[in-house]
This record gives C-alpha cells, sequence and structure tokens, in this order.
C-alpha cells in the first residue's frame, strides 16, 4: 500500500501533474474508455496535506467527487427529421441484404444509403402513417406491417397516393409499389395493425398483429392467403408484442403477461403467464432471451432449450446485473462479433464479462431511452428512439479493458494522464491500491520515486 510522504506524493504530483484527461472510472468493473474530467497536481498534494493517514485510493476517490468533469461527445451521430428522416419516434431498424438501412417510423418508411434518406408515405401508396415493420425474404421481396394492413414492397413500382381502399384487381398489380394485403375478416375494428413479421419456412410468412397470430402462404404466384393461427392457449389474446422463429422451427410469441411456443406440429407450449414480454431473440448459442415489458415480474430472460426441446429458465438479469431499467426492454441484439446489447426506456446497456465469473452482466452506457437496435455493414450499432430519431454509435467506440490485460484489481479509482501523455490508472481494494500505467496495449503496476510502502 502507497503512504502519505510529502516527498511521495510530490513526484506523484510531478508525474502526473498536467491537466489530464479522465477517461472513464467504474467501480468492479473492467475499465471502458469514455469521459475526460480535469486533474491539477496541487489537488493531490492538498488532500494528501490535510490527513495524517489519508492514503492514495481514499484522496483520488475524493478528487473524483471534486474534479471539474467536461462531458466528451461520445462517438455518436444522431439523425432527425432536419437530417430527412421521416418522423423522429423509430418503431424499428432493419439492415437488408444490400447493406441499406430501413427505418420504421411513426409517419411513413425510410431507407437510408449511407449519405441520405429516401422516404415512403402515403403519398407513394401506403396504407397507414405508422411502420412497424419491415422484412425482406429469401427471394427479395419486402414485406411491410403497417397500422393498417400487410404490405408487398416494390421499390421499382409505380408510386400511387393511397386511396382508401383497395378490389381485388389492385391487389395482384404487381406493376404498384405497393399492394395491400387484409384478412377477409380483419375484425370487428376494420382495422389491422401488423406488430411483427418474421420468415418461415419457403413460401410463408408469419405475421403478428393486433387481432394475433396469422400465416401467410403464396398462393399461385401473385396472391397471397392469410390465415388466422388460434390456439386455446391465447385465444382472445390481442395484445402481443413481438414474434420469434427460432432454429428448430417453432414460433414464439411474447405479449401481456403471457410467453408461448409454438411447435412445428402444431402443439403449444405455455412457457410464462407472470410477466409480459416486449422483445425477442434468439443468440447464435441457441438460447432464447426475452425482454420484458410495464407489467409482471421485470428483467430479461434467458431460456435454454434442452434434450427434450422444452425451454429452461437459465437466468433472470435485472438491475441489480447493471440492466438500466427492469421494465421496457425494447431492443435485443446480438453483432457479428458476439458483443450483446440492449435497448430500454432506461437507456443502452451491454453485456460485459466480469473476470473469474461466468455469469454476463450489462452496464449502461447511455441513459437515451431506445426503441430498436440494428447492426450496419460496417459494425457500427444504430439506436432507434421514441422522439429523438436515430442515433449511430461508431464499431470502435468502446473498448473494454479487465485482469487479462494486466488491470489486477478492476475497481477503478481514477484515470489520469502524466506529463508525456501516458495512462495512468488508479485500482485498488481491501489490500491496497495499484498504479498501473497502460503501455502497448497492457497495464504494467509502476511506483512512482519517492513514494514509500507502507507495511
Amino acid at each position: 500500500m502507497l503512504s502519505n510522504s510529502r516527498a511521495g506524493w510530490s513526484n506523484i504530483a510531478a508525474e502526473l501533474g498536467r491537466p489530464g484527461r479522465c477517461l472513464l472510472a467504474g467501480r468492479g468493473k473492467p475499465l471502458t474508455l469514455r469521459q475526460p474530467i480535469k486533474l491539477f497536481a496541487q489537488d493531490l498534494f492538498m488532500l494528501a496535506k490535510s490527513s495524517s493517514n489519508f492514503h492514495l485510493g481514499g484522496a483520488l476517490i475524493l478528487l473524483l467527487a471534486s474534479a471539474v468533469v467536461s462531458a466528451e461527445t461520445l462517438p455518436l451521430k444522431h439523425y432527425t427529421t432536419s437530417h430527412g428522416l421521416a418522423h423522429d419516434r423509430v418503431n424499428r431498424i432493419v439492415r437488408d441484404s444490400r447493406g441499406f438501412l430501413w427505418f420504421c417510423t411513426a409517419e411513413g418508411l425510410s431507407r437510408f444509403d449511407g449519405y441520405q434518406f429516401k422516404n415512403y408515405t402515403r403519398d407513394e401508396g401506403l396504407p397507414h402513417a405508422r411502420i412497424y415493420d419491415l422484412l425482406e425474404t429469401s427471394d427479395g421481396n419486402y414485406w411491410v406491417a403497417t397500422g393498417d394492413g400487410l404490405v408487398l414492397f416494390n421499390p421499382q413500382g409505380l408510386a400511387r397516393r393511397w386511396r382508401g381502399t383497395q378490389d381485388k384487381a389492385t391487389t395482384n398489380n404487381e406493376s404498384l409499389m405497393f399492394r395491400v394485403f387484409h384478412p377477409a375478416d380483419p375484425g370487428p375494428t376494420n382495422s389491422w395493425s401488423i406488430v411483427r413479421l418474421q420468415m418461415g419456412g419457403p413460401g410463408i410468412l408469419w405475421a403478428l398483429t393486433s387481432w394475433g397470430l396469422y400465416r401467410v402462404d403464396q398462393q399461385g404466384g401473385r396472391d397471397w392467403k392469410l390465415t388466422m393461427v388460434d390456439k386455446p392457449e391465447w385465444r382472445g389474446k390481442r395484445d402481443f408484442d413481438d414474434l420469434l422463429f427460432d432454429k428448430s422451427g417453432a414460433v414464439w410469441l411474447g405479449g401481456v403477461n403471457c410467453l408461448f411456443r409454438m411447435l412445428p406440429n402444431g402443439s403449444v407450449q405455455t412457457i410464462a403467464k407472470d410477466h409480459s414480454i416486449s422483445s425477442l431473440m434468439q443468440d447464435e448459442a441457441g438460447d432464447i432471451w426475452a425482454g420484458t415489458r410495464g407489467e409482471g415480474e421485470g428483467g430479461l430472460y434467458q431460456y435454454s432449450l434442452s434434450d427434450s426441446n422444452v425451454p429452461e429458465l437459465r437466468h433472470r438479469f435485472t438491475t441489480g446485473d447493471g440492466l438500466g431499467s427492469n421494465y421496457w426492454l425494447n431492443a435485443l441484439l446480438e453483432t457479428r462479433e458476439g458483443k450483446f446489447w440492449v435497448g430500454c426506456g432506461g437507456g443502452l446497456c451491454e453485456r460485459v464479462k466480469h473476470a473469474g465469473n461466468n455469469t454476463p452482466m450489462f452496464r449502461r452506457i447511455l441513459e437515451t431511452g431506445v426503441s430498436a437496435l440494428v447492426e450496419d455493414t460496417g459494425g457500427n450499432l444504430w439506436m432507434g428512439t421514441e422522439t429523438s430519431g436515430a442515433v449511430r454509435l461508431s464499431r470502435n467506440g468502446f473498448k473494454s479493458f479487465g485482469e487479462k490485460d494486466g488491470l489486477k484489481p478492476t475497481r477503478i479509482y481514477s484515470i489520469i494522464n502524466g506529463l508525456k501523455g501516458e495512462v495512468f490508472i488508479l485500482s485498488g481494494n481491501a489490500s491496497g491500491t495499484i498504479i498501473h500505467r497502460f503501455d502497448d496495449g497492457k497495464f504494467i503496476s509502476v511506483t512512482p520515486s519517492g513514494v514509500i510502502q507502507s507495511t
């Protein structure tokens, strides 16, 4: 442990003396470079001088509380209606096979080519302003989920303003940009809102709607048949939020106080009735993740499929595990590099792994509420928000360090720059405080000259 001699503090002040940049200090968590603070040598010395038994770690903890903090802009780029986005409420973001990003907004569909937005609204033939999802099928078709109808979208087709109704001949007109489909009986309100779309087997589309689950089958080339899938387990339920077609061919439905899984043979497994689901995702390992909305037991649920094909709950993650919120976990994403993101009303959270612990934990890195997540072809993370448009987080925005990089212990007290631009990290635990110098991608423990080791 480092003691409190005047000579020792003077040397530390000399070595770390210029106004430095603190990139992020997170107690008990791997280091993430993020935010700067200004640190002055005289602050170190005065804190040390004021107490006869004040140790280095404690001094720096107090210094962090009194330091001048200047927020550094994260590697974020915001896109709103002022940049051409159709609306600042983004319900979903989808990347297609060509690398375009499609933004499903409250006032139409926006396509982003990396430079500008192209918008599609009722002027081009969409039957409703609100767009909830877009799905590109394996044969190159685009399907759009709207507030009133399922739409087959041909970007090269003829645009024609929506007139409020569409007859059979118009639906079969393949020259149109938008062809709108409704079931024969859409319900008592004659409004058929599509919540989510998923591709099933060849020629099969699943649509989760305001009136339940529908299967969409191609009939004779140009026509499509919409069939409601009504099961005793969810009969009468209308408040579904998300849909997932898993790797085994089963269909998951999540909504208010329910989570169901329909097997390929048509039988239904009731997974849960005590929590409400707003988001579903299957990771690369095959586990199913379910994020909750505002009712019942909140949190992020992780299910694994056993040999008997019965989902088993592996873990329930909450704010105690670092999540920004237990409710309204709106979007889940696993990137190509294996990063796991959770977008919720309380912000953007990333899953991290603590050294020596196989249980994944989470940390919140952005407090803006997130409604949608997608990764673009360059590995950048895109977020949709309810009121602030879309946000892009650059791929190289964060880099994490832990014990494997020489940082022991990982409880961080302070991070500052030295006179020559070096990065120094002060970490510690009950046994004492250690100074690390960041050198060539690794951390090396150092002792400044003049510092006396206490016994």
